[in-house]
């Protein structure tokens, strides 16, 4: 094969492919009639090879330059292999030889996405459709650790080595899915920016201060991983969040949507969880023990680890104000405020276990004009910080990766995000710096006509009496007061998350009871709040709170 353009994977050691998938003895590739696959794909002729054999794949009597008859009814085939597997073959198209065992083949008793004795389908429509099978960046860019000088794009070798790859580490050898580096590190062979784009350097923003730390983690993710596997077991690796034989390149999020779109989006064929509502305020969802495949809203599979579908979920932030909140809980149609990423507000307020949409007025901010009754994806809120812009929450400087204009909450720098000790709290001061909030990149300045009334009142433009914490809870997603208010008539209902600080403290919240009503309706009197210092001036008899 000296005279072919370019080199075959390395040839393995016995101890590396004997232990791989396809070269084991018990469980290997078998492609005769009485293996797994068996009936009318078998070979007769393969009977006598054990499973796992090399003749399995390499038909070594093949020719190669000539040096042998050419077989019957075929043509030369590099490395010997029983069929065409690379586009630059004599007449030949990719991965011809992995989808005769990865072909599509559902069968009702096996996970979806696997064949016949679980093997994995890889010829779907899917992939077929797929970034990594459809784009001419998809070829291997490096050459360690020794793989083809590849110039057939797309082709399953750019990332797996047919015969397993034995990196020399102290963690599980060789590589688990058959691949030519381990888990992230395989990914930023492309996504730092050679040969995939700016835009997708994905390299820069996990070295950010903040971000998802697929770095931290290795060898726990497993793609078998159930509700326990992960709960008990700490980590994010790309796969949780990407398939990479199902994933698109552009990211076509639809505005004022959660929907994971098949055509466009990089999240397409990943895991998620199918959460029922409970139906009553602040009540915690259920989710199904199984996971739904594939996720079809963005939520949905970021609950897998910021809700309590993770059943440690509270546990895995760290201690006080750096506690992860539940966001099943927060972000629940039943309560009586979200944000409407996990399903849309309705026009009219269903009452004691639900919320009502805001006016159109209020939804036109700095950065966006939202509609009412839209939905909305997390990473409208927290992404990369990067510019070009990188889709998605990969990394910031930031905390909490907000993105916008205005990325501070609910400090006037953005530098004290998540602090349990900053006291430079942002409050109402008639459209001047103080109020240049997070929340002002999708709701109206504060001195605007279009926000509430209650925003503009006099008594309120202060930096005591207008910050924002003296009425809001400090996790702005959900909370069991409409309107986000913190309403506690005994202040120590309310969560030690949702105060000032984050941790129970900062300052005592203001508001005791709370009464919603319509835009620009608020009054100035006792309709709609019962205050603790306020109290000569606010003080209704009942309302919501915590």
């Amino acid at each position: 094969i000296a005279d072919r353009a370019w080199a075959p994977p390395p040839p393995p050691g016995s101890g590396t492919f004997t232990s791989t998938v396809h070269g084991s003895s018990t469980a290997g590739v078998d492609r005769s009639d009485t293996g797994v696959l068996g009936g009318a794909l078998g070979d007769s002729k393969l009977r006598p090879y054990s499973k796992g054999n090399c003749a399995h794949c390499h038909e070594m009597h093949a020719s190669i330059s000539g040096g042998e008859p050419t077989p019957v009814g075929g043509t030369a085939n590099w490395f010997s292999l029983f069929r065409t597997n690379y586009n630059v073959d004599t007449g030949g198209s990719k991965n011809e030889v992995c989808y005769y065992c990865h072909e599509v083949l559902n069968v009702s008793t096996t996970a979806v996405n696997y064949g016949r004795y679980d093997v994995y389908m890889g010829k779907t429509a899917a992939y077929v459709a797929s970034s990594h099978n459809t784009s001419a960046n998809v070829v291997w860019p490096t050459a360690g650790p020794p793989a083809p000088a590849v110039n057939d794009a797309g082709n399953c070798n750019n990332c797996h080595n047919p015969h397993g790859y034995d990196d020399g580490s102290a963690f599980i050898n060789p590589i688990p899915s058959m691949v030519f580096k381990r888990e992230q590190t395989l990914c930023l062979e492309c996504h730092d920016g050679s040969p995939a784009a700016a835009a997708r350097r994905i390299d820069l923003d996990i070295a950010k201060t903040y971000r998802h730390q697929v770095a931290t983690y290795t060898d726990i993710h497993s793609a078998g991983e159930d509700k326990a596997t992960l709960s008990a077991n700490k980590h994010v690796e790309c796969v949780d969040c990407h398939n990479p034989h199902m994933a698109t390149r552009t990211s076509a999020r639809t505005k004022g949507s959660n929907a994971i779109s098949a055509a466009n989006s990089p999240l397409y064929g990943v895991k998620g969880v199918s959460v029922s509502f409970s139906g009553t305020n602040w009540t915690a969802p259920s989710y199904a023990a199984t996971y739904k495949l594939p996720a079809t809203a963005e939520f949905e599979i970021c609950f897998k680890c910021h809700s309590a579908f993770n059943t440690n979920v509270l546990t895995w932030g760290g201690a006080g104000a750096l506690a992860w909140t539940d966001v099943g809980l927060e972000f629940s149609t039943s309560n009586q405020s979200y944000h409407p990423v996990a399903g849309a507000l309705p026009a009219a307020d269903p009452g004691a276990n639900g919320s009502s949409r805001l006016n159109a007025a209020q939804l036109i901010g700095t950065d966006r004009t939202w509609t009412p009754g839209q939905t909305m994806y997390c990473s409208d809120c927290h992404a990369s910080d990067s510019t070009p812009a990188i889709a998605g929450p990969h990394g910031s400087a930031i905390k909490w990766m907000l993105v916008g204009t205005y990325k501070n909450w609910p400090f006037q720098a953005s530098a004290n995000n998540g602090s349990s000790t900053a006291t430079d709290w942002a409050y109402l001061t008639n459209g001047a710096a103080q109020d240049d909030t997070f929340c002002r990149n999708c709701h109206p300045d504060t001195s605007s006509t279009n926000s509430n009334n209650v925003h503009t009142t006099g008594d309120h433009q202060n930096s005591t009496d207008g910050r924002c914490l003296t009425c809001h809870i400090r996790v702005p997603h959900g909370g069991k007061v409409s309107r986000l208010i913190n309403a506690a008539f005994t202040a120590t209902n309310l969560p030690n998350r949702y105060w000032p600080n984050g941790n129970g403290g900062g300052f005592t919240p203001e508001m005791m009871r709370f009464v919603k009503t319509a835009y620009r309706s608020y009054s100035g009197g006792n309709s709609n709040c019962y205050a603790r210092t306020c109290r000569s001036s606010h003080n209704v008899g009942s309302g919501e709170t915590w």
